[in-house]
């Protein structure tokens, strides 16, 4: 099952990442205009999503995950115990990162601060997601 999640994100890294390039290379050839490109790369970003997640879906149809029934031996605890403080102490980078971006930015344009304090609360947003997640399993 692992091997085929890191086939499939290795196809998928590998075949956005040349679609990337075909862009770029029609940016510096001056086929695609600043505004083109930056259209062909929100546009890859949206289809990308949409066929990572619809592979995602595909592969749990395939592989079914049990691992809410799965007892965690002690070394797997004791790796998700870390884990999970090592996301803790992002989370608390990402606010300390969002409150120092927020105030040395003031007076600035706002879309690319409200452009970057949307970003960081949906890192911020996840990463409570999968801390919560982590501290159920430890259950």
């Amino acid at each position: 099952m692992e091997a085929y999640f890191r086939k499939l994100v290795l196809l998928f890294t590998l075949c956005y990442s040349v679609v990337l390039m075909i862009f770029v290379g029609a940016f510096m050839l001056k086929i695609l205009s600043p505004r083109g490109f930056g259209i062909a790369g929100l546009l890859s970003m949206i289809v990308g999503t949409a066929v990572l997640t619809l592979l995602m879906r595909k592969a749990r149809q395939k592989f079914p995950a049990t691992l809410a029934s799965q007892e965690l031996d002690p070394d797997s605890r004791k790796r998700l115990r870390r884990s999970l403080r090592i996301t803790k102490t992002y989370i608390a980078f990402l606010v300390f990162a969002l409150i120092y971006g927020t105030w040395s930015t003031r007076g600035g344009p706002l879309w690319p601060r409200l452009v970057g304090i949307a970003i960081n609360l949906c890192l911020t947003a996840a990463l409570v997601n999968v801390v919560r997640k982590g501290n159920e399993r430890l259950k």
